[in-house]
């Protein structure tokens, strides 16, 4: 395989990755979340992450509050 083949495979398997990404991204944050608390690390190492958790909480915490 010559080098110019395998930069189209490499491209083309990033753009299938972002394409997955994009479909299963509430999938992949909640999992992503999940693993962080598991794994007992401080926020700071993840701050996106950290970020989308503290989000959810207040979505949670205020959809609780409307909820029978």
């Amino acid at each position: 395989m010559t080098d110019s083949q395998k930069r189209k495979l490499a491209l083309d398997a990033m753009e299938e990755a972002k394409w997955y990404a994009d479909r299963n991204s509430v999938v992949i944050a909640n999992d992503a979340a999940l693993l962080l608390k598991a794994s007992g690390h401080p926020p700071h190492v993840y701050p996106e992450l950290s970020e989308y958790i503290r989000l959810r909480n207040i979505a949670d915490s205020l959809i609780r509050e409307v909820l029978p």
